[in-house]
């Protein structure tokens, strides 16, 4: 539970197929940190502080790699 401040630079494709830089800073806490032999440490952290504008451009960049048809991230999902 390391209360961490976090500064992503995350790019994003645009309708013309280039790309845009946004950066996004928050405040967030570590929730799990993995040990990886050779290849340093995988952490999840739950972001506390961070505003509407912020969610929004993260997950614009997670939806990139996720196939149109299966992206629930931006609209409600049905099971």
């Amino acid at each position: 539970f390391t209360k961490v401040m976090v500064k992503l630079t995350l790019p994003i494709a645009t309708e013309d197929g280039s790309k845009k830089e946004y950066h996004v800073e928050c405040r967030g806490v570590v929730v799990r940190s993995e040990d990886q032999e050779d290849a340093g440490f995988n952490i999840a952290i739950f972001f506390n502080e961070i505003n509407e504008p912020q969610k929004k451009t993260i997950s614009k960049y997670v939806n990139q790699f996720i196939p149109k048809e299966s992206s629930c991230l931006t609209t409600r999902c049905s099971n």
